[in-house]
């Protein structure tokens, strides 16, 4: 299959599919999904299997091709036998060989068919390998994600349950003091038995999980990274025209239609007279003793016309053409099932979107919750049960956006593997995802730092100076690596790799020159595709403004093919999520 553009646009920045994860804390990363899936893929059964059909086909193709050729042929012969001759019993031997040479002038066009037919069999076991590599790498990324949900969520739970143990403690302890009730000691104790199985649940599937994901890839269920793709846009009517077009398993049926349709013309060539022509040489003869005469030496042309009765040739068009109709049948079901499953596919993931901003806020307004009924319950006027649902509804709203989250990617990933994207996206369009905190608005800043157990974010660098300085020394004062950055940068544009390129950019880049992002992004493609560009930077500085972000200013050499210029350019940093992205650009 041809690789192909996205027509739908790409705009790169971002990655969204984890980006709303809050707490996580994992080692590093070792183990991404496309490596997982580049180590995996081949070695499928399901893609094994595939590939070993397309090898057959190859062999099917060349076959019928071999159909056009001549046929030679070498007989000889040897026979011993006792005679009678006048009355005499004799022993003779013969000794016979001759050249043939055979070649079929005319099946009606049998030959023709049968060939193009083996060659659509091939393209379609083609479209079979791409649809198989596309499901095993779907499948390989669901088992992925369901460890990381896994994982994200016995953390939760985790929490959770030091949060119970904590509440136990403490309720035993005004227990024995006599402020409250032996009834709530109970309770609490009760409500942390549920909140116990519950989490020997969530470790029972954690290993489930880990056990699926190392039985398909053969890798530990270690180190795995957060997954996600540069944000797109998605177009439910330029979908859907891409799925029916590049969908692999559409694909396969179509080319199965054609060839079924060639099949037809294979059958009614066998209605066809059939013409065969012969050339026949002996070259040599020895009987012993002789006969009174026979042939030593001849040369023997013959044609032969041969004409099919009775009505199995007629049947057999007929059975090619219910072949046909039957993969035109599963032709149209395969787009059936393209069309039934793009749109709800996307209907619910512009809906998880819509959502995660609210999911976000309840997961704020709970951690709010349970502050202000952990002093309410002090104070008398909130019962036991009311804080321990508050914890619960916490546990609650970080499982829903968890699920919100790993659903989106899961979404993205099928509707890629409808229009046979989606290890090109792997390849091409992924990025290590970045968290967004989902922080406890009320508590401190140390305690939110315990809460959400994340990295730590570069400081907003609010006392560093703001006139201009070597890149090395900003480095070594604040951590941000200004010439790594901007050589990064420029290498990727001098690479032409769209992709790197555009990931040094915030998802929302505007330029003063374009009206929208899709504008910037559509001449970026277009100028990087351009051969020969060379793109060298030096006398790199970098000042740090007062709202964290970082400006550097360079000398930019740019060379292409009949084109060079030599500026001085600024590029505007921001701390994203997980890295600097430049948010603005200028040109002196």
């Amino acid at each position: 299959m041809k690789s192909r553009s996205n027509p739908n646009g790409v705009r790169c920045g971002r990655a969204i599919a984890f980006a709303m994860l809050a707490g996580f804390a994992w080692p590093g990363v070792a183990a991404p999904l496309p490596e997982v899936v580049q180590q995996v893929l081949d070695a499928h059964p399901d893609v094994r299997s595939a590939q070993s059909l397309l090898k057959a086909s190859d062999e099917v193709a060349r076959q019928a091709r071999s159909a056009f050729y001549p046929t030679f042929g070498l007989d000889w012969r040897a026979a011993d036998s006792r005679d009678e001759q006048l009355g005499n019993s004799l022993d003779r031997s013969i000794r016979r060989s001759e050249a043939v040479l055979s070649w079929n002038l005319f099946r009606g066009a049998a030959d023709l068919h049968r060939s193009r037919s083996a060659s659509e069999d091939r393209e379609a076991a083609q479209a079979d390998l791409d649809s198989a590599r596309e499901q095993v790498a779907l499948r390989i990324t669901e088992v992925y994600l369901d460890v990381l949900r896994q994982q994200q969520l016995l953390i939760h739970s985790s929490r959770l349950l030091e949060d119970y143990r904590q509440l136990r403690d403490q309720i035993e302890v005004r227990a024995a003091a006599g402020r409250i009730s032996q009834a709530d000691v109970e309770q609490i104790r009760v409500n942390l038995i549920e909140v116990e199985a519950r989490h020997t649940r969530i470790q029972a599937d954690l290993a489930s999980a880990e056990y699926r994901f190392t039985r398909i890839t053969r890798l530990p269920a270690e180190n795995l990274s957060l997954p996600g793709f540069m944000a797109r846009e998605w177009d439910q009517d330029s979908l859907l025209d891409l799925a029916r077009e590049h969908n692999p398993r559409l694909q396969a049926a179509l080319r199965r239609v054609k060839a079924r349709s060639e099949d037809i013309g294979v059958a009614r060539g066998s209605i066809l007279p059939s013409i065969d022509l012969e050339l026949r040489k002996r070259l040599s003869a020895k009987i012993d003793p002789a006969q009174l005469s026979d042939t030593v030496d001849s040369t023997q042309l013959t044609v032969a016309l041969q004409i099919p009765l009775g009505g199995a040739s007629f049947s057999r068009v007929s059975e090619a053409a219910e072949r046909r109709d039957a993969a035109q049948a599963a032709a149209d079901s395969a787009r059936l099932d393209i069309d039934t499953q793009l749109a709800p596919q996307l209907n619910e993931l512009e809906q998880l979107r819509k959502i995660r901003g609210q999911l976000i806020e309840r997961i704020k307004a709970s951690h709010r919750l349970v502050d202000a009924y952990a002093l309410q319950f002090d104070a008398g006027r909130r019962s036991l049960s009311d804080l321990a649902n508050a914890h619960t509804d916490r546990f609650n709203a970080q499982s829903e956006l968890l699920d919100n989250s790993v659903r989106q990617f899961n979404l993205e990933a099928a509707l890629l593997a409808l229009t046979g994207e989606l290890r090109i996206a792997l390849a091409g369009n992924y990025v290590p995802a970045a968290f967004d905190v989902v922080r406890n608005p009320e508590a401190p800043d140390a305690t939110r730092a315990k809460d959400d157990d994340t990295r730590a974010t570069p400081p907003a660098a609010e006392n560093a100076p703001t006139h201009g300085m070597p890149a090395a020394e900003m480095t070594t004062a604040l951590g941000f690596d200004a010439a790594a950055l901007v050589t990064a940068w420029a290498a990727d544009w001098s690479s032409g790799d769209y992709p790197r390129y555009r990931s040094h950019y915030v998802a929302d880049f505007r330029s003063r020159a374009h009206a929208t992002t899709r504008e910037w992004e559509r001449e970026r493609r277009e100028r990087l595709a351009k051969p020969g560009i060379h793109v060298d930077v030096r006398e790199i500085t970098v000042a740090a403004l007062p709202d964290g972000r970082m400006l550097t200013s360079f000398i930019q050499n740019y060379a292409a093919r009949g084109y060079s210029d030599t500026v001085s350019k600024q590029l505007l940093w921001e701390h994203g999520a997980d890295t600097w992205r430049i948010v603005g650009e200028s040109t002196d």
